[in-house]
C-alpha cells in the first residue's frame, strides 16, 4: 500500500505528572492498549487484516522499556501475528536535559519526572497509532472474488431456492453475520432471523428474482446494485393479492471476511412494489 489515510483519531486521557496523579497506577502498556482496542471498536476493522501497529514512544525507561507497542497490541486483543514496532523520537530540547522538568521549567523529583514522561509518551503514543496507514489496508478484492463471495448468496433469493435454506445460508454468511435496513431497534437481525426471512420468500413472492445489475469493490466492501421482481402469491405489506407483478432496485452494502459475507446493509424499494401491485 503506497498511501495511509487517517480515519479515525483517539486519545488517552489526561493526568497530572505526579505520584498521586489520576493515571500514575495505570502500566503504559495498559493505557496504550486502550486507543489501540477502541480503534477497531469505532472503526469496526478486523484486527486480523492489520499490516503493522507502529507507535512512537517518548522515552523508552522503567514500565514503558522495550517494545511497548508489541506489549500493547497484544493487550489490546491483536492477533499475534500483527507485527508492532516503537519508535523513539523524543524533542531534542527535551532530550538535552539531564532531568526530567516541570512545565515552569523546575526541576522535578526522579519518581515524579518518570511519571509525567510516561503520561507524555502515552500521549505522543496515542497521537502516532491514529496516523498509521495500515489501518486503511483493509482486505482488498478482485470483483471476480467479490462475485465468486456473494453470488451464491443472491442465488438463494431466486425462487425456487434448490437445497436446505439453512445449510446454504451458513455456507455463504459467518456465524456473527448481521443484516441492517435501518438504525432503530429490530432494524438489524443476524443468521438466524435472515435464514427465515430469506426463507419465507418462497412462501410469499413464489417466484422472486435477484438480478445483480452492477458491483462495486472497495477494499472488503462489495456494493451491489441489483433488481428484484416477482408476483406475490397473497396479499404483501398490506396490499391485496391482485396477480400483479413488481420489479424494484435493491442496493446492498456487503462487507466479507474469510470469503464468507458478515455484515449487509441493504434498502429495497418496496414502496414502488407496492404502487406496482395497487395500479389499476
Amino acid at each position: 500500500m503506497s498511501d495511509g489515510v487517517i480515519i479515525d483519531a483517539v486519545r488517552t486521557p489526561l493526568g497530572k505528572g505526579r505520584p498521586g496523579g489520576a493515571l500514575a497506577g495505570v502500566h503504559p502498556v495498559d493505557l496504550l492498549a486502550h486507543p489501540l482496542a477502541a480503534l477497531v471498536e469505532r472503526t469496526g476493522i478486523d484486527p486480523r487484516v492489520i499490516d503493522d501497529v507502529i507507535a512512537g514512544c517518548f522515552s523508552q525507561i522503567g514500565e514503558q522499556s522495550t517494545n511497548i507497542a508489541r506489549r500493547a497490541a497484544l493487550a489490546a486483543g491483536y492477533p499475534e501475528r500483527v507485527p508492532a514496532t516503537t519508535v523513539v523520537r523524543p524533542e531534542e530540547s527535551t532530550s538535552s536535559t539531564a532531568r526530567p522538568t516541570s512545565l515552569t521549567g523546575s526541576p522535578r523529583s526522579e519518581p515524579e519526572g518518570e511519571d509525567a514522561m510516561r503520561r507524555l509518551a502515552q500521549l505522543v503514543v496515542a497521537a502516532a497509532v491514529v496516523t498509521i496507514p495500515v489501518i486503511a489496508s483493509a482486505q482488498t478484492l478482485t470483483e471476480a472474488e467479490a462475485r465468486a463471495v456473494i453470488t451464491p448468496w443472491y442465488v438463494l433469493f431466486n425462487q425456487p431456492v434448490q437445497g436446505d435454506m439453512r445449510t446454504l445460508q451458513e455456507q455463504v454468511l459467518t456465524a456473527d453475520y448481521e443484516s441492517c435496513w435501518g438504525y432503530l431497534p429490530g432494524e438489524c437481525w443476524g443468521r438466524e432471523a435472515s435464514i427465515k426471512v430469506v426463507g419465507g420468500f418462497a412462501k410469499s413472492i413464489p417466484n422472486m428474482k435477484f438480478d445483480i445489475k452492477e458491483v462495486l469493490v472497495s477494499g472488503d466492501r462489495v456494493i451491489v446494485r441489483g433488481e428484484v421482481s416477482g408476483t406475490p402469491a397473497g396479499e404483501l405489506f398490506g396490499v391485496p393479492h391482485t396477480g400483479k407483478s413488481f420489479r424494484i432496485m435493491a442496493i446492498d452494502i456487503q462487507t466479507i471476511r474469510d470469503g464468507k459475507i458478515a455484515r449487509t446493509y441493504h434498502l429495497e424499494n418496496w414502496l414502488s412494489a407496492l404502487g406496482q401491485l395497487r395500479a389499476k
